[in-house]
């Protein structure tokens, strides 16, 4: 199984050559105009690898949070947004990170999509990637205190299933948060990881 989190080999790699090939998403996406997806949505993903031409090389940044524990799961659940407390398609305020994972699936955004889980996207951007023959990096942000351990558990076990895509997709880590930084390299210390 490759390991899909960037060595420091690949991140010299990306960060000091080809600069003019390296497409950022957010600046790709055009938040500020209303026609965009939404950041952070699967839609915005399949947006972006399908307007590129093949074998483009990007950036991707990613907002993980963490869910509560409910009572009736044994697990926190890990999902992207941009935002802690967002409007759902009602307008209903939801404080996402008091809420369990089982109430984060339910709600639907105002393009229609559900709040993406954290698998899911990835697992999206792995299929797209391989599709266009982009080479992408995931910058990962934790934005949830102590969500580092899920998130590197999560990928392991998705680059297991996929193991043939993951040539396509590298990871880096980064986070506000130093011990979400030090909990990643506890875990990996050959591999670097960025403090915002």
């Amino acid at each position: 199984m490759v390991n899909p989190f960037l060595t420091t080999e690949e991140f010299h790699t990306w960060f000091l050559k080809d600069k003019t090939e390296i497409i950022s998403h957010r600046i790709h996406l055009q938040k500020s105009a209303p026609s965009s997806p939404l950041e952070n949505s699967i839609e915005s993903i399949r947006h972006l690898f399908k307007s590129l031409p093949g074998e483009s090389k990007i950036i991707l940044e990613t907002d993980v949070r963490k869910a509560i524990q409910s009572q009736y799961s044994f697990e926190y659940g890990i999902f992207i947004s941009h935002d802690a407390v967002i409007k759902d398609i009602d307008g209903y305020q939801i404080d996402l990170e008091k809420s369990a994972i089982e109430d984060i699936r339910e709600i639907t955004l105002k393009n229609n999509e559900k709040m993406p889980i954290y698998y899911g996207f990835m697992e999206e951007i792995y299929k797209n990637a391989k599709m266009h023959k982009h080479q992408v990096l995931v910058n990962i942000e934790a934005k949830t205190e102590d969500c580092m351990q899920d998130i590197v558990e999560d990928n392991l076990k998705l680059a297991a299933t996929i193991s043939n895509y993951t040539k396509y997709v590298r990871l880096l880590p980064s986070s506000f948060n130093l011990l979400n930084v030090i909990d990643f390299h506890l875990n990996f210390p050959d591999r670097p990881a960025m403090i915002l």
